[in-house]
């Protein structure tokens, strides 16, 4: 494992009014408000979260696997919710309950939202930087560029499959802009996103036959080129 790599373990929990918050970005109705929190209840054990991440600084050597990295000083970090979350999604798709499995996924992305945080200010507590601008592999930067990341910090939690899925699913690798101007900071990870695809955007999509809207988390969860169906 690479010696100059940080791991820290992130609690993370989602309130009422959080929660809430999930309900309305992701459309569900009112009515499911009670499940949501339901389901909170049941990840909330299951949630190991942890970061692995390192500052790369201007002043020093940068390691070979960052010289595709166009900014001078940048945050590069893998955080991952870890593996129960994705067993427990498995099980409801596996009972096809897609319901119940893409509130588990909007629930994680959330926590996700919630690590990044978290983990922001633990670099301004040992640093005093900022991070100003997110990069996730697959815009700015390609997809295949995963390997040096992985490569780099070579630890062993989590991995990726041939198509650079992150294995746990609840997992990402990304890359961060740092500023010593707090008035530079990103305040949302979407400022700097350009997934336009991403459920965090509720892209919604037109089913032909039906001539319905459906989230894009759906389609995530059901699978590339799978429809709704009733039963």
């Amino acid at each position: 494992m690479n010696r100059s790599m940080k791991q820290v373990k992130l609690t993370l929990n989602l309130s009422q009014q959080e929660i809430k918050g999930t309900l309305e970005r992701y459309h569900f109705s009112k009515g499911d408000f009670s499940a949501l929190c339901s389901f909170f209840l049941a990840l909330k054990p299951l949630i190991d979260c942890k970061a692995f991440y390192e500052v790369i600084d201007p002043d020093k050597k940068r390691p070979e696997q960052f010289h595709f990295v166009e900014e001078e000083q940048f945050l590069a970090a893998i955080v991952t919710l870890g593996k129960p979350l994705d067993r427990l999604q498995e099980l409801y798709l596996e009972a096809q309950d897609v319901l119940s499995a893409y509130m588990i996924e909007c629930l994680s992305l959330d926590l996700l939202s919630q690590a990044y945080e978290k983990l922001a200010g633990r670099i301004e507590a040992e640093e005093g930087l900022y991070i100003s601008r997110y990069e996730f592999l697959g815009g700015k930067y390609p997809l295949d560029k995963t390997k040096d990341i992985f490569d780099y910090f070579s630890q062993s939690e989590v991995t990726y499959n041939e198509a650079y899925m992150l294995i746990p699913q609840k997992s990402v690798a990304f890359l961060g802009k740092l500023t010593r101007e707090p008035k530079e900071i990103c305040r949302h990870i979407c400022e700097s996103c350009h997934n336009k695809n991403c459920t965090n955007r509720i892209v919604l999509k037109k089913q032909e036959e039906k001539r319905e809207f459906l989230p894009y988390g759906y389609q995530r969860i059901l699978g590339k080129g799978q429809g709704w169906k009733e039963d």
